[in-house]
């Protein structure tokens, strides 16, 4: 099959099954004829848009039918600039050692002396200078990586193209769907070989970096709201975020600011989304961060610059527990989670609201793992909902061994019970 050909396939409209004109790409990742649109909308072009309600829609592909959307408060409707540039380079129908004449201005690339070098182009993000990785198209026509346009948000700029405002950060990380037409057409361009999934996350950031410091000791799995409003902390987490491109996700290394003694170890935490003020759309004016944790680091040779740390971060993963040890393990961890049971059902005078005090902690950090899944995974829950203090949390995140964290866990569960029992008593 002849990639030219098979490229041009994809450039038909799924609702008039013509090729595409003044193509316009939606929420949903599907593009379409600008006439293709429902009318009331294409009519709203010439007239005044002045709520986002009125450009909401159901999507005209027969296939799709979801509520889609155009972002923004512009009149004009705006074209995908690069699905109508690749259309007309396309239709230009040179071969691929035959010389291209100049091409008009209103199309993106000029002066390209071949077919392939021309699409390469076209398939660069304006961003990272990289070949699109998860293109999502914007309400103002243009193309950017998904994780470039969550970083543009968090730094409050506007489309580099045309500095149009954009949609807050959750609507990419968690709404804009990928444009389908240019991940297909990638396909054909991106070598065949992918990279493999890397089994860290710091492996693919440079080193030293930037943390961000927080008053909560967070552990892996542990589901966490982090307030950022004063300027020096929006700063700091400005310089402290990283993406992982394969992810298409952003993180945070975190540490706690207790003391200098507990900044040693951290936790890689992931971005699920992003609180700002009703008031101001953007993050200049302060955050809520809803986060979650990944993976552990140690960090080492720490520099201040600007008024936070920037110290070498190096990933940490858990001890694989012998043979002999994985019996043991399992009355260990039946003893425990018969102590969660009991304090949900017959809660101490200190904790009255033990089953809702159980139903919120699930709801927060879902549910208790299954009695079959990895000790580690019941671990880190059981971990993540007894009520103890910071510094006790801060030493099982610095604990290797899974053996050793599963007894410092138990302990603090004899603990809580037989601190309980003589409450009871008295």
């Amino acid at each position: 099959m002849n990639p030219q050909h098979s490229v041009d396939s994809l450039f038909g409209c799924p609702v008039c099954n013509s090729r595409l004109k003044s193509p316009v790409t939606l929420s949903c990742g599907y593009t379409v004829c600008k006439h293709c649109l429902p009318c009331q909308l294409s009519s709203q072009a010439s007239g005044d848009i002045s709520t986002q309600e009125q450009r909401t829609f159901i999507c005209p592909v027969p296939a799709c039918q979801q509520r889609a959307h155009l972002f923004g408060r512009d009149r004009d409707i705006h074209v995908d600039t690069v699905i109508d540039a690749l259309i007309s380079a396309e239709s230009d129908n040179v071969s691929k050692h035959q010389q291209v004449p100049m091409i008009k201005k209103r199309r993106i690339v000029k002066n390209v002396d071949d077919g392939d070098d021309r699409h390469e182009q076209l398939l660069k993000c304006p961003k990272c200078s990289n070949m699109f990785s998860d293109p999502i198209t914007t309400h103002c026509g243009h193309v950017f990586c998904k994780i470039c346009l969550m970083k543009l948000t968090i730094q409050s700029e506007p489309c580099m193209k045309c500095h149009t405002p954009l949609p807050p950060f959750n609507h990419f990380l968690n709404q804009a769907a990928v444009n389908r037409i240019l991940k297909q057409v990638l396909i054909y361009h991106l070598p065949a070989a992918q990279s493999l999934p890397s089994s860290s996350l710091l492996s693919t950031v440079s080193q030293p970096m930037p943390v961000f410091v927080t008053g909560l000791v967070i552990l892996p799995r542990q589901h966490a709201r982090l307030p950022v409003y004063a300027p020096a902390h929006i700063r700091m987490f400005r310089e402290a975020v990283f993406d992982n491109r394969q992810q298409g996700k952003m993180y945070l290394a975190t540490v706690h600011r207790g003391r200098p003694s507990m900044a040693h170890y951290g936790t890689i935490v992931e971005i699920l989304s992003i609180e700002t003020p009703k008031s101001s759309p953007t993050l200049d004016h302060g955050m809520v961060l809803d986060v979650v944790g990944r993976e552990r680091f140690t960090a080492s040779d720490a520099t201040t610059e600007k008024s936070y740390d920037i110290p070498t971060l190096t990933a940490f993963c858990s001890a694989i527990p012998s043979n002999n040890s994985i019996m043991r393990d399992d009355g260990q961890v039946d003893e425990i989670r018969y102590f969660l049971n009991e304090i949900a059902q017959h809660p101490p005078p200190s904790l009255e609201w033990g089953r809702l005090w159980f139903d919120t902690m699930e709801r927060i950090h879902g549910h208790l793992p299954p009695r079959h899944a990895p000790v580690e995974d019941q671990l880190w829950w059981i971990a993540i909902v007894l009520p103890v203090s910071a510094t006790e949390r801060y030493s099982l995140l610095c604990i290797v061994s899974l053996d050793a964290r599963l007894r410092l866990v138990l302990s603090w569960t004899r603990q809580l019970r037989e601190q309980w029992s003589n409450q009871h008593r008295q």
